[in-house]
């Protein structure tokens, strides 16, 4: 008698988890205040868990949304390093690209700030475009709040010659784009060579 014996069965053989991932920036540059629109797009067959969006969109390292289409805008000249990372049972996707938003940065400063008339003040300003957006040349005005005549020159000296608070402006102008700092002068005086 045989005593052979044989048996079937079915062995299942899972595909590994497999992540895709594509993500986009539009409009890429422009002016300020800058709408971005992010899309991402996933795909992430014979995996358990769903694709899980994390966006960083100003380079700063921290997650801005987690979802896969949103709007940002850019109020602050600069360019912007976005990261999409895309993950799902433990593996990720990422993809990058910038945004460059237009427009001018500025700074002023006068010294001194306060003294006696007549008072010499120093003025200096600066300016600078966001990089690759720049049109013309930066032109500056100074205001110096004393009724005189302003300035176009970027670092001026102006006297104060009666006592008083004077507000000052600075502008910055370039190629459409404007900058503007403000400030105040407080220029003392004397009664019968008595200081106030």
């Amino acid at each position: 008698e045989d005593s052979t014996r044989s048996r079937a069965g079915v062995i299942l053989v899972e595909a590994p988890c497999e992540i895709a991932c594509s993500a986009s920036a539009a409009p890429s540059s422009g002016d300020i205040p800058l709408a971005v629109l992010f899309e991402a797009t996933a795909s992430a067959p014979y995996c358990i868990a769903e694709p899980a969006y994390a966006w960083d969109v100003d380079g700063d390292g921290e997650t801005d949304s987690t979802e896969p289409i949103f709007t940002r805008t850019f109020s602050t000249p600069g360019v912007y390093p976005w990261t999409l990372t895309v993950a799902a049972d433990g593996l990720t996707c990422t993809r990058t690209g910038t945004v460059k938003a237009c427009g001018i940065i500025c700074s002023a400063t006068a010294s001194p700030s306060i003294g006696k008339a007549p008072l010499a003040v120093s003025f200096q300003g600066s300016a600078s475009s966001t990089l690759g957006c720049q049109r013309t040349n930066v032109s500056y005005l100074w205001d110096f709040g004393d009724g005189s005549q302003p300035s176009t020159a970027q670092n001026p000296s102006h006297t104060y010659s009666e006592p008083g608070t004077y507000s000052w402006a600075f502008t910055a102008s370039e190629g459409g784009y404007s900058c503007q700092r403000r400030g105040t002068i407080a220029v003392q005086g004397s009664i019968a060579g008595v200081p106030l």
